[in-house]
């Protein structure tokens, strides 16, 4: 789903529903839902869809997706309706305003094969403003549901990282850029909304799986701000 406020130009597809939510903190988005969040995975004005991989969207409404231009789109699997197909009828873009960076850049996180927990009120990992987050293979990094909102710069699961865990908690994520790697496995964990705004390019890579057991309607990631957002 691509919701760039600024330059139209094309983002790339996420292995997983994007889905419409009905939103307390941004009310644009309950607003356009009909209009922007129609499908698993859209693009606005000249946005392009570009598919790696092989990956699958479930419980889409139809094989279409909203969207005027697509590279590989016959390698994208709608489930139940085969392969994905782009309906040449664009979505129209959002406007959510600035996005939020971390006010403390330099508040840095290492995960090994533990668990660590982030963003209580007590701790080594307090506060909801954090730098550069790397996850190592069978981390498992969990954000505390203390807080509502988190900033954070970069999240890396680092290229050994195979089979790290990261648990969301409702709330809105403002994260300039997130990149996983092999069998990553990212949970929402509660009855709440997670939403994540991405400001540059991200990556979601080798089998990353994304609320695969959750509610899809529990879940919105949203690139903003630059041309390449998500891939």
């Amino acid at each position: 789903m691509h919701c760039n406020i600024q330059k139209p130009t094309y983002s790339r597809i996420l292995p997983i529903l994007l889905v419409c939510l009905s939103g307390n903190v941004y009310a644009a988005i309950s607003d356009y839902c009909e209009t922007t969040f129609v499908d698993g995975a859209t693009a606005h004005g000249n946005g392009k869809i570009e598919i790696g991989n092989s990956p699958t969207i479930y419980n889409n409404p139809d094989g279409l997706l909203a969207a005027s231009n697509e590279k590989e789109i016959e390698r994208l699997n709608c489930d139940g309706f085969g392969a994905c197909q782009i309906s040449n009828t664009p979505t129209e873009p959002l406007n959510l305003g600035d996005f939020i960076e971390s006010a403390n850049d330099e508040n840095d996180v290492d995960v090994d094969s533990s668990s660590v927990t982030i963003g209580g009120t007590s701790g080594p990992y307090k506060g909801n403003n954090f730098g550069t987050i790397n996850v190592n293979n069978g981390g498992t990094l969990t954000f505390s549901g203390e807080y509502s909102q988190y900033l954070i710069k970069e999240i890396n699961v680092l290229e050994n990282g195979n089979n790290a865990t990261l648990n969301l908690t409702p709330g809105d994520y403002y994260i300039e850029e997130i990149e996983t790697y092999e069998n990553t496995i990212i949970n929402i964990v509660g009855s709440g909304d997670v939403r994540i705004f991405l400001r540059d390019h991200s990556d979601f890579e080798g089998n990353t799986r994304i609320n695969i057991n959750g509610n899809v309607g529990q879940l919105l990631i949203c690139p903003l701000y630059t041309s390449d957002s998500a891939d």
